[in-house]
């Protein structure tokens, strides 16, 4: 048994998510601050390059870039423009990849991350620098973490080599660093980005309370997705990792004994922002950008999920028929959502949920089930509805 008093523990995979998010958001904010003429936040790159694709030792250190997108099936393959030595022998040869996310000529090459830290980013005196070899260099000599005294003398020789505005390693650093971005930014949509969809039946309902259409709670994380109703107006309200909550409203009044389509999404930008959209019978409603990204959590699976509920409240359930509803992790185009609109609208045979009733269901599970009052037919309910 261990005497130590306060072991160690592993970090969860949000936590590393976390890790991982703050690194990109480090990393773009560095290249912001460059292009205004701030060249010390290279030693930051340098660092943070390590910490998102070379970081390994012994006590179980990945890098976290990798890491991350083995959890969520990740895609980390680019393009890059294979370079041939000119000569083994050369005194200095810098391999320009001109390293991209898509393919812009006959001499790209398809490549996974991994494998072009092993690709050769520069040559000194015959010798060939592989990518990782560069990156351990400039983040231990100058990443800022340690100041290290030691420096190959054949790699000093160019410290100071400029490449137009920038030297012969920050050229490319620069460059690679921007692709690293790209790349991080594709494994943060996956784990973020969620479009969800509603087709819904709202009868006349007088209240100044926040009736939930329907409420996603993370069973384990502060993450939340709740469209609810109150005084009339649709209000989206969703919580991130780290507790932020985008509240919004739609300008209009809801018309009540009415159909409503509506779909709720957030996607993370090209440019590492959110952007918050509601379509309401597909009018855009709501489309915020906010400059400072929200790491929400797309794993429906793991969500207890109420519809027909008080957004604070367990019990008091009030009149909403739910006539479809689908949580979608990705990025869906304006044509799905009107081919979605056009099928969901036509459906009036479905069971829906009446007055007193909701349903719910708990993380880890898939099947809804109906608690309280009864399941009604949408065509007799309308139908009852006019005849009164």
């Amino acid at each position: 048994m261990s005497k130590n008093p306060y072991p160690n523990i592993h970090k969860s995979k949000l936590d590393l998510t976390i890790d991982l998010f703050h690194s990109l958001r480090i990393v773009k904010d560095s290249l912001e601050m460059m292009k205004k003429g701030h060249f010390y936040q290279l030693s930051i790159i340098y660092t943070q390059l390590r910490v998102l694709l070379t970081d390994k030792s012994s006590k179980g250190v990945s890098p976290l870039l990798p890491l991350i997108s083995d959890y969520f099936n990740g895609d980390l393959d680019f393009y890059y423009r294979k370079t041939v030595p000119i000569s083994e022998s050369a005194h200095f040869e810098y391999m320009n990849h001109e390293l991209s996310l898509k393919k812009i000529s006959d001499n790209h090459t398809n490549i996974h991350i991994n494998d072009y830290l092993n690709e050769t980013a520069i040559i000194v005196e015959g010798r060939q620098i592989k990518v990782k070899e560069l990156i351990g260099h400039l983040a231990n000599s100058y990443g800022g973490a340690h100041y290290s005294s030691k420096f190959p003398e054949y790699l000093l020789k160019l410290k100071f080599f400029k490449l137009g505005e920038h030297t012969v390693f920050d050229t490319y650093i620069i460059q690679l660093a921007e692709l690293c971005l790209q790349l991080g930014i594709k494994v943060l949509k996956q784990i973020s980005d969620f479009s969800n969809f509603s087709f819904i039946f709202l009868p006349k309902v007088e209240s100044v309370y926040e009736e939930a259409l329907f409420d996603f709670k993370h069973s384990r994380t502060s993450n939340r997705v709740t469209l609810f109703y109150k005084e009339n107006k649709f209000h989206i309200s969703i919580i991130d990792s780290f507790g932020r909550q985008f509240l919004k409203h739609n300008k209009n009044d809801i018309n009540f004994n009415q159909y409503y389509f509506i779909k709720v999404s957030h996607n993370i930008t090209n440019n590492l922002e959110s952007n918050f959209k509601v379509y309401i019978n597909n009018i855009l409603q709501i489309n915020e950008i906010e400059e400072n990204p929200y790491l929400s959590l797309n794993m429906l699976i793991q969500y207890d999920r109420y519809f027909n509920k008080f957004y604070n409240k367990e019990n008091n359930c009030f009149k909403f028929l739910l006539i479809y509803n689908a949580f979608d992790c990705k990025e869906v185009d304006e044509k799905f959502d009107l081919l979605c609109y056009e099928k969901v609208k036509n459906i009036i045979e479905a069971p829906l949920l009446e007055e007193n009733a909701f349903a719910y269901c708990k993380s880890g599970e898939r099947e809804l089930k109906i608690k309280g009052g009864k399941i009604v037919n949408v065509k007799e309910y309308v139908k009852n509805s006019k005849s009164n």
